[in-house]
């Protein structure tokens, strides 16, 4: 418990004003230009909407070197059970390859992240399905990463965190103070 507690902690949130407002203060701070990932979608707009809405990771992704980020989904390495990286794992963006996109146009397609045990991770695209099964269901593509100063509550459900400043004053629904304070 802490009245101010280090700038790199993680902050959990009730409102998304609140988690924006402290990762643009926190992304703002760093030096250097911004680099924006777009998500590439496609498939019906209802099923686009709802994959944008639901999940962890953001269809314009603003990131600078040395931003603090958060996994998005479990990657392992191709036929080994070793975890390349878990949901939750936090990193700094340390730099980006380039490649040619559509139409001839040069943009990210990997980002490195340094992880806190000083791993350098090679991050690509990954492709979330609304439906697995059906090839012609909406496909988001992105980075799966988004900015980790501060989150939602209950977007970080699920999560585990080493340590993280939880803001619970705005807290109403049944539970939610409590899925903030289990995250660490």
């Amino acid at each position: 418990v802490k009245n101010f507690p280090p700038a790199e902690m993680p902050r959990l949130f009730t409102h998304n004003v609140q988690v924006d407002k402290w990762n643009d203060f926190q992304l703002s701070e760093l030096a250097g230009d911004e680099t924006v990932l777009e998500a590439e979608q496609s498939g019906p707009e209802h099923q686009r909407e709802f994959l944008t809405k639901n999940l962890l990771t953001p269809a314009t992704l603003r990131l600078k070197r040395g931003a603090l980020v958060m996994f998005t989904v479990n990657r392992t390495e191709s036929g080994s059970q070793t975890p390349l990286f878990v949901n939750g794992q936090l990193g700094k963006v340390e730099e980006y390859e380039f490649g040619d996109g559509a139409h001839g146009v040069t943009r990210p397609t990997t980002v490195l992240v340094r992880a806190k045990n000083g791993a350098l991770i090679r991050v690509e695209r990954f492709e979330w399905r609304f439906d697995g099964r059906d090839p012609e269901s909406a496909s988001f593509s992105q980075f799966p990463l988004r900015l980790a100063w501060a989150m939602m509550i209950h977007k970080a459900q699920g999560l585990t965190l080493d340590s993280a400043y939880l803001d619970i004053r705005a807290a109403r629904e049944p539970g939610q103070a409590y899925v903030a304070v289990s995250r660490v």
